[in-house]
């Protein structure tokens, strides 16, 4: 999500826009796939909420169960790399 700031700048006989966009910090373990997962989990929340069918809350359930687990695993693998590399950092240091 993004968001627009505009600033008017004057200077002397003139004045101008000026407009800068504001983006929002992802975390590093989110990555472009676990997004449409949350999407598609969200999307699959909400059809079962308006049908109340049976099927479609095992669906939502087993892919909410899948992105739980998904998100885990990245957050996992991004702490050991972070780790990692303050490690190998502290090593490197006279």
């Amino acid at each position: 999500m993004s968001a627009v700031v505009t600033f008017f700048v004057k200077g002397g006989d003139f004045a101008y826009m000026l407009k800068c966009y504001q983006t929002r910090k992802t975390n590093p373990w989110m990555t472009r796939n676990l997004l449409l997962l949350l999407r598609k989990r969200h999307s699959l929340y909400k059809r079962w909420r308006r049908s109340q069918n049976p099927v479609h809350k095992q669906l939502y359930n087993k892919i909410r169960n899948l992105v739980q687990r998904k998100i885990q695993v990245a957050k996992n693998r991004t702490s050991n790399h972070i780790t990692k590399m303050t490690e190998l950092a502290l090593l490197k240091q006279p």
